[in-house]
């Protein structure tokens, strides 16, 4: 198995053991948007990168700054439309449902639901797969 730090003291990585899977909410090679416009793995973002995110209630993004980075085991990921996105079953998606915005975590999506991506524009989810 592969290990290592990413600099800043959190848990290493390691590479999946049996049906344990070590991810933070998305698969590690996840590609995560920085509020400057540039973009890199998951795995490479380091505490104190500001990240894109979408404020629910006015539906604009806006910038976060990473306090703390873990992973943890899970026994599955959600694949949504072919692997659009990989998740773990808590983290946490903005979709639309019956025509209203809410978080949700990926253990309750439905086929239907509305993501967004990071442009604004909506999908609906077709295809669910738990892998």
């Amino acid at each position: 198995t592969a290990s290592g730090t990413d600099g800043n003291a959190n848990p290493p990585y390691q590479d999946p053991v049996n049906t344990a899977l070590p991810v933070s909410c998305l698969e590690p090679s996840s590609i995560i948007e920085k509020f400057d416009g540039t973009s890199c793995p998951l795995e490479n973002i380091k505490v104190g990168d500001e990240l894109k995110t979408i404020n629910i209630d006015t539906m604009e993004f806006i910038k976060t700054r990473v306090t703390s980075k873990t992973y943890h085991l899970v026994p599955n990921l959600y694949s949504l439309n072919n692997g659009l996105i990989k998740s773990s079953p808590t983290h946490k998606n903005i979709i639309k449902r019956d025509g209203e915005w809410k978080i949700i975590t990926s253990n309750q999506l439905r086929v239907g639901d509305i993501l967004l991506d990071k442009h604004l524009a909506e999908h609906k989810i077709s295809i669910i797969q738990i892998i």
